[in-house]
């Protein structure tokens, strides 16, 4: 049964849920229940089409690495976005190494602003999985075993390309993140190196914030 068919069975319940409620004094009881089995729907629809936006995220990842292997980076680059949306829509694992991989594209495009946005999306995707351990069936922490690595890995390869066209502020942001994602997993020397870089681009910003000042005046 496709997603539309699907659709359209809620809709005919929620409808005959509505007719009930018209025709019973009981009206707040049923509307509960229509809106609990509405729920219950769109849950049974999201796990029944899930299986198929995997599958087309994982064949546009497939012609995309065909384009990579014959250097046509553009083309990889707009197939690997499309997959990482319908791994997204699956609230699949997969989408953090597809962002890696969409950054390695724009490396090899020189754009170097691209990347590390790719590489910020990435550790969103790994931070989305990260929060949800423990509470989420559809998304599992086995599948990432590497889940904190990958995620200060993305951060860190972010706020270097940040650095290196000198977007400072953003690069600091980063680094601070790092330093309290390591402070929630308690290991303190981490805590205090990024938060050290935080500070020497803290310092770093203020000394050209001076030299401009000195420059216009």
């Amino acid at each position: 049964m496709s997603r539309k068919q699907l659709t359209t069975c809620v809709e005919q319940t929620i409808w005959v849920s509505h007719c009930c409620v018209a025709l019973s004094g009981k009206k707040e009881v049923l509307f509960h229940k229509a809106a609990n089995c509405f729920k219950n729907a769109k849950s049974v629809i999201n796990i029944l089409t899930m299986g198929d936006e995997i599958s087309r995220g994982k064949e546009l990842v497939k012609k995309a690495e065909k384009k990579l292997n014959g250097s046509n980076y553009y083309e990889a680059a707009d197939l690997l976005s499309k997959a990482a949306n319908w791994f997204e829509l699956a609230e699949s694992y997969r989408v953090g190494a597809v962002y890696v991989k969409l950054s390695s594209c724009h490396m090899k495009l020189d754009c170097k602003d691209e990347a590390a946005c790719a590489y910020v999306t990435a550790a969103d995707c790994y931070k989305k999985i990260k929060n949800s351990r423990g509470g989420c069936v559809l998304i599992s922490c086995a599948f990432c075993p590497n889940l904190i690595s990958l995620l200060f890995s993305c951060l860190e390869h972010a706020a270097l390309l940040f650095l290196d066209i000198g977007r400072l502020n953003k690069a600091r942001g980063y680094y601070e993140e790092i330093a309290k994602l390591y402070e929630q997993e308690n290991d303190m020397e981490q805590v205090m190196i990024y938060y050290q870089k935080t500070a020497d681009l803290f310092q770093s910003m203020d000394l050209i914030s001076s030299a401009n000042r000195r420059i216009l005046s």
